[in-house]
């Protein structure tokens, strides 16, 4: 049986299904309605965990479960965890309760009048959650739950990018609270959506990318803030790129001399180590919000300082995600347009956007999806256009 066989037998089988909807029955009052369960997200490490998280309707109000498995072997131990329940952050069953839901929309101006509506944006065990809290008077915060005593280190740098971003005419999702123990921290929310362009982007698309572009390089001339950032470097964006593409070369192991060759081209490109400047962290276009004639930034978690040129390939590898390949070109012309072409060496860009289209690719794609391999092997050839 192939890899993927062994995954797909059991993050799809019937048996992981009963054994969610009796753990989900356990939780409720006899006869609350359980829907069908919806596989979303897998994630596979190979010699590892296999895990996947699934969502469901319970007595009309969303759920989420979080199955894994040690290894990938039919006899392979399960674990099912619903939510809020974290075994591996047993902190989180605080953090994600009513008191700390209050104390977050205080924080944001809540009145405390009424019920608080929480959504579940985010649920990985081990990992970050994220819930939305709204109050009856419609205050409104995200609430993101990381490791215990983190909280206030978490906030100090996202509140250092806000007022950056903040400082050039930007909103921003800044902290309104926190909670060290707890590893917790509200943020408020921003106005507006995504302005993600089309297949084939035209000319008012491709200004609003100018835009970014930008608003991008008002960001990276903003002075370093005084806490404590960490650096990013080349080598370990390379490491962690290879790692995300470990299950990809060991569903496909003809893929691993392309992707090697890639990964070794971008960090050619890059060259030695630039000027340290203020970065998102996080780029992409989607954590860049429209709202009229304002420009919202939001997911600011990553902040940290390296190379401008990675915030811009982040950008770019985000946008080309959804365009054509012959539409490349005009898009990376339009963000360099609106960053200004002499402030980032071409060669730079093209190696760090290398490395956010490759990591890109190994993230979103499923790992049960059949044409795993030819998209990847698609970003990797194609990923600088002339």
């Amino acid at each position: 049986m192939t890899h993927r066989a062994r995954v797909t037998a059991l993050v799809e089988g019937p048996s992981t299904r009963r054994a969610v909807r009796r753990a989900l029955a356990e939780q409720v009052p006899a006869g609350t309605p359980i829907g069908p369960l919806r596989l979303g997200r897998v994630t596979w490490k190979p010699n590892g965990r296999l895990r996947g998280f699934f969502s469901v309707s319970v007595g009309g109000r969303p759920r989420m479960a979080a199955v894994r498995w040690e290894s990938i072997e039919p006899t392979a131990p399960r674990t099912i965890e619903l939510w809020p329940a974290d075994s591996q952050w047993p902190h989180v069953a605080d953090a994600l309760a009513g008191p700390t839901y209050r104390s977050a929309l205080h924080a944001a101006g809540w009145d405390g009048a009424g019920a608080v509506e929480v959504d579940i944006v985010r649920y990985r065990p081990g990992q970050r959650h994220v819930v939305r809290l709204t109050g009856a008077d419609a205050t409104q915060v995200y609430l993101k739950v990381g490791p215990a005593d983190s909280g206030g280190r978490s906030a100090a740098r996202a509140t250092a990018l806000a007022r950056a971003g903040e400082e050039v005419g930007m909103l921003a999702a800044a902290p309104v609270w926190c909670s060290d123990p707890l590893g917790a921290v509200a943020v408020r929310t921003v106005p507006g959506l995504p302005f993600v362009p089309g297949p084939r982007p035209d000319a008012v698309e491709l200004a609003h990318v100018a835009r970014l572009g930008a608003a991008l390089a008002a960001l990276h001339r903003r002075a370093v803030p005084a806490v404590g950032l960490d650096r990013s470097e080349p080598a370990e964006a390379r490491r962690l790129t290879r790692r995300a593409c470990e299950h990809v070369v060991a569903l496909h192991p003809e893929l691993a001399p392309a992707i090697d060759r890639a990964l070794g081209e971008a960090i050619r490109l890059i060259g030695p180590a630039a000027p340290p400047t203020l970065l998102h962290g996080d780029a992409k276009v989607d954590h860049f919000l429209v709202s009229g004639p304002d420009l919202g930034m939001i997911d600011l978690d990553s902040v940290r300082l390296g190379d401008p040129a990675e915030d811009l390939g982040r950008m770019l590898a985000s946008i080309w995600w959804g365009t054509e390949a012959d539409s490349r070109g005009a898009v990376r012309d339009a963000v360099l347009d609106g960053y200004g072409r002499e402030a980032v060496a071409t060669d730079r860009l093209a190696g760090w956007t290398m490395l956010a289209t490759i990591r890109q690719a190994a993230r979103r794609v499923p790992v049960l999806d059949p044409t795993l391999g030819d998209r990847l092997l698609d970003q990797v050839t194609a990923v600088w256009p002339p």
